[in-house]
């Protein structure tokens, strides 16, 4: 339990960051220390015990550790879950907080809703040119990207061939514009509200008929930029 409760975190530090914890690595984590726990018994009844030295044997003790572990550790992973989903959903209404004072401000400048923005195709012929004001966000689809935009108060989209990191590159300098996913490119003006739950933040956007997720690593980032 030593072994890879304090050595092994420490050893892969990076694994074990909160931002990109998820619930199937601690289960991996928790299989991990029941099977160093599985090998100390058996090791301790072979050297000690004078226990018979077997496949079964081995066997018989991982059972048995199984047994006695998996209620303890049913409980530890579901305080885990309460816990995180406590945290996300605190946070996320304080943002939300942030983006209602927003809206009470006063409008975007009209200079900057007209701004013109250009998300690039692979090839430029079909590039797609918008208003700023006009993209909610973007979404990645294998190959292409699905854009998604308001024209006369209806959504509406549109599958280019493209990539997210080229229309990521295309969108720098505009701070409203934030890639808070491998697969997602926000406008955040569009943001309504933030929702928390264990897996972390996901965005409700205008017109939009799904919530969009936002990784763990960009929580801090994300509630940077809606203060």
């Amino acid at each position: 339990m030593f072994t890879c409760i304090w050595s092994i975190p420490r050893l892969f530090p990076r694994a074990f960051d909160e931002s990109a914890w998820t619930v199937g690595r601690q289960m991996g984590m928790m299989l991990i220390t029941v099977f160093f726990v599985a090998i100390c018994n058996f090791l301790y009844s072979r050297f000690h015990l004078h226990a018979g030295f077997s496949l079964r044997a081995m066997l018989l003790f991982g059972g048995m550790t199984i047994a006695v572990s998996i209620i303890p550790l049913t409980v530890l992973i579901l305080y885990n879950q309460l816990k995180w989903q406590r945290k996300y959903a605190g946070e996320a209404a304080l943002m939300n907080a942030h983006v209602q004072e927003k809206k009470q401000e006063a409008p975007e400048p009209l200079s900057m809703a007209l701004n013109t923005i250009r998300i690039p195709a692979e090839q430029s012929k079909d590039d797609l040119t918008l208003e700023a004001a006009q993209l909610i966000c973007i979404e990645a689809a294998d190959n292409y990207i699905r854009v998604f935009y308001e024209s006369e108060a209806t959504l509406k989209q549109v599958l280019i061939r493209g990539t997210l990191k080229g229309a990521a590159e295309s969108l720098e300098g505009k701070a409203h514009f934030f890639r808070c996913h491998r697969t997602w490119l926000v406008n955040l003006n569009r943001v309504e509200g933030i929702s928390g739950n264990a897996a972390g933040y996901k965005l409700r956007l205008q017109l939009m008929p799904v919530e969009v997720p936002v990784s763990r690593n960009l929580h801090r980032e994300l509630s940077d930029r809606l203060q």
